[in-house]
């Protein structure tokens, strides 16, 4: 019997986020991305538009790899 291929996503969230309560809360849209690249891009650009408000202050931002296990 074949089983489904591993999947690789990427996500980017902020370092206050980190763990897996993160997951839990279904009112936050999920973005995950395909392309490493695709999802540094999305995170630069939420960075600098965090960064050019100075009235507050914002963790920093990670990137992450998620590997999915594959389905048998």
């Amino acid at each position: 019997m074949e089983t489904a291929p591993t999947l690789i996503l990427y996500a980017y969230t902020g370092k206050w986020d980190l763990g897996d309560e993160r997951w839990a809360d279904r009112t936050v849209p999920d973005y995950f991305y395909e392309d490493k690249d695709a999802a540094r891009k999305d995170m630069l650009g939420l960075h600098a538009t965090l960064e050019a408000d100075p009235d507050d202050s914002y963790p920093p931002l990670c990137l992450e790899r998620i590997e999915t296990v594959p389905m048998t």
